[in-house]
């Protein structure tokens, strides 16, 4: 069975990946916490002075240490303890920056840590695996979750010194008042007890909320992208209806949340004062504690209210934000599972343009019983030549433009390059020779040079106009605000599907491929404009191999070899000018004149 991460989880997590800044943060805690009780029984000397007037040193606690010290007068006693304070003081404010300090670089570097490992996953995780994965999910998890488990690392922080503080205060109340003390710390226990079911209570509530705000943040996504068919057939009051559904619900999550943080907090705050009126009737009239004693040990326990507080709302907050953890540690991994960050430098690529064999490939997918996507495929893409990959919707065409490049693994059969196995090291050199447009609108929120140079070598201004003018985009660069450098919107929104499709076919041909695969990278554009742009592109390749998908037949007068996949499974293939003289030949019917 596999283990659902909860609370202990979280918490282990935290340790483990802070265990080596753990001994200097806990001594931190404790120094802070030792010199905070320090400060506060440095009142025993002063309420002892006002109490004994100064003069007597009949049994207040500080008199044995004045007299060792050789302080007789009211002056020298109060301006030796005062002095003493001062000092505790300023030690104090140091030690607890530190410690803040300390602290929040552990709560904010986790939240790095867990971002990053699973950004790191998804770099490393096979494609098949990454294809299935929903977007909106996973980045909800990357974003509002693991923010949330953030926060929970935080209060675990918060948890942890008021824990210390609490024990550290006890302790000095205990030498003080050690029956009045028993008294409270056994009542306030049982009421931090009985308080146990708002803590349950707040991982229900976290769930909730986590399943809520999924939904709000998938509301949104989708009217942004799908804003201009809504507002085409007047469906935007829907759109609007559902966020606010959604949103509202997700309030009422948190108000509820709220509410029983609040709850809790008031009726600790109100057993803390019944409390302390039953300390003060049991010193005074059933202990006899001494006065000074009484009143310094009921400023301690009053002081233990905030850590007690802080206990109740840490591990409420902690409960609350488990939820969010477990769906960002699904992804990441526990700390200990190191995945090694990809490569910053891709590897050297192809110093030619390779030739792809397929032999005998099959792949299934996730269906492993139901009929494969592709099925015993062996094909040929010819080294330096064009070839137009053809068949219906579903055929499995970018299947295996995924396995032409490595994305994918075959179920059976094998891929080869110029011979050899498509794995390990050559499949590296593969794709640092790729240059993949496919069917999604990939651009970044981002300078247009930037969009046109991800991914590229090094390259100058003079490359980047003449692969624009290629393509047939450098007007839209030359009136973009700012030009090269000018911002464009995600997904490049401002502009048409055809623009962008211009602009993703001159990165690639920025990134001087050997192996340039176009997945319907054209099909935004007019008939008479696709050709254009296909025409020159493929004369700006530089020899590199092209696998080109495709529904026109009028883009197969542009190709060496065709591919034609029915089903699954190959139905024809060969030369162009072999098909086009082949009068059984389906491909030979789509390229003769006429043909749609």
């Amino acid at each position: 069975m596999v283990e659902t991460p909860g609370v202990g989880t979280l918490i282990a997590d935290f340790l483990a990946f802070s265990r080596r800044r753990s001994a200097a943060a806990l001594a931190l805690i404790v120094a802070g916490a030792l010199l905070e009780g320090a400060g506060v029984v440095m009142l025993v000397p002063i309420v002892s002075l006002i109490l004994d007037d100064g003069g007597a040193a009949d049994g207040g606690l500080a008199a044995p240490v004045f007299a060792a010290l050789g302080l007789e007068t009211m002056a020298e006693r109060i301006g030796t303890v005062l002095a003493v304070f001062a000092v505790v003081l300023v030690l104090r404010l140091v030690v607890l920056l530190f410690r803040d300090d300390m602290l929040t670089r552990l709560q904010q570097d986790f939240v790095v840590d867990l971002r990053a490992r699973a950004f790191r996953r998804l770099a490393r995780a096979p494609w098949a695996e990454v294809a299935k994965l929903q977007q909106d999910p996973i980045g909800h998890a990357l974003t509002r979750d693991v923010d949330r488990a953030g926060g929970g690392a935080g209060l675990l922080v918060q948890g942890g010194i008021a824990t210390v503080m609490l024990l550290v205060q006890l302790a000095l109340a205990l030498a003080l008042a050690p029956a009045v003390t028993l008294v409270v710390a056994l009542l306030g226990l049982g009421s931090f007890r009985a308080l146990r079911w708002l803590r349950v209570r707040a991982e229900r509530q976290g769930m909730d909320l986590t399943g809520e705000d999924l939904t709000l943040f998938q509301t949104v996504g989708s009217f942004l992208r799908g804003l201009k068919p809504a507002k085409a057939h007047g469906l935007e009051g829907a759109y609007v209806s559902a966020f606010e559904r959604s949103a509202t619900r997700v309030a009422e999550h948190r108000r509820a949340f709220a509410f029983d943080y609040s709850l809790a907090r008031l009726l600790l705050q109100t057993a803390s004062g019944g409390i302390a009126i039953l300390a003060i009737l049991i010193g005074l009239f059933v202990l006899g504690t001494r006065p000074e004693n009484l009143v310094v040990t009921l400023i301690i326990l009053a002081r233990l209210y905030s850590p007690l507080q802080a206990i109740q709302n840490s591990i409420q907050g902690i409960r609350h934000a488990v939820p969010g953890y477990r769906a960002a540690r699904v992804i990441a991994g526990p700390p200990e599972d190191f995945v090694a960050p990809p490569d910053a430098v891709p590897s050297e690529p192809l110093e030619a343009a390779p030739g792809i064999s397929l032999t005998a490939v099959s792949w299934r997918g996730e269906e492993a019983e139901g009929q494969p996507i592709l099925d015993s495929v062996s094909v040929e893409i010819p080294a330096g030549r064009v070839t137009a990959l053809i068949g219906e919707s579903g055929a499995g065409k970018s299947t295996l433009c995924d396995l032409a490049v490595g994305l994918l693994a075959p179920s059976s059969g094998e891929v080869l390059l110029d011979g050899a196995p498509l794995e390990d090291a050559l499949a590296d050199r593969l794709r640092a020779s790729v240059a993949y447009v496919g069917q999604e609108p990939f651009l970044f929120e981002d300078s247009l040079r930037h969009n046109l140079c991800w991914g590229c070598p090094p390259v100058g201004d003079a490359e980047i106009w003449q692969a624009l003018e290629t393509v047939g985009a450098d007007g839209l660069a030359r009136g973009l605000e700012g030009g090269l450098d000018g911002r464009i919107r995600a997904e490049g929104m401002r502009f048409s599907g055809g623009e962008r499709q211009r602009l993703r076919l001159a990165r690639a041909l920025l990134r001087r491929p050997r192996f340039l695969v176009l997945d319907e990278a054209t099909n935004a554009l007019d008939l008479d404009a696709e050709a254009r742009v296909l025409r020159a592109l493929l004369a700006a390749r530089d020899g590199a191999t092209v696998l080109m998908v495709s529904h026109r037949p009028g883009n197969l007068h542009l190709a060496d070899h065709v591919i034609l996949l029915e089903a699954g499974r190959l139905a024809e293939t060969g030369s162009v000018a072999a098909l086009a003289r082949d009068p059984s030949s389906r491909t030979g019917a789509l390229l003769a004149p006429g043909a749609k």
